[in-house]
């Protein structure tokens, strides 16, 4: 049950995170709220923490790679639709806080969730 669990919390916060890259677009037609910056991170770590609870290191090892290779694409593409509009290939309609937010996030927790899965999965 933990593991379902963590899989939606992980879900969750990864849509809360692709709606705060689309949201300066004006792709949904709303401003996202403050549960929706709080949900990326949140989401994501509680989902993580869960999953790891209800599996064997080795499994939590691997949905820690996988999560961590999302977030790292997810960080790319916030940075692709930074450089879009400066290139004048798009327009955004909004600021682009949520979109850095996300960035630097998803950076920051895709790395540290690639390179500690590792060292979990053999036991050092």
């Amino acid at each position: 049950m933990l593991k379902v669990a963590g899989l939606i919390f992980v879900a969750v916060g990864a849509a809360a995170g692709v709606a705060l890259v689309l949201a300066p677009f004006g792709s949904f037609g709303f401003s996202p709220s403050l549960g929706t910056w709080l949900l990326f991170p949140i989401g994501l770590l509680a989902g993580q923490i869960l999953f790891a609870l209800g599996s064997k290191v080795e499994t939590a090892a691997v949905l820690s790679r996988v999560i961590g290779g999302l977030l790292l694409a997810l960080s790319a593409v916030a940075a692709v639709s930074l450089v879009l509009p400066a290139l004048g290939v798009v327009a955004r309609s909004g600021s682009s806080v949520s979109t850095w937010f996300v960035l630097t996030l998803a950076a920051i927790f895709g790395g540290a969730f690639l390179s500690g899965s590792g060292r979990h999965a053999h036991g050092t």
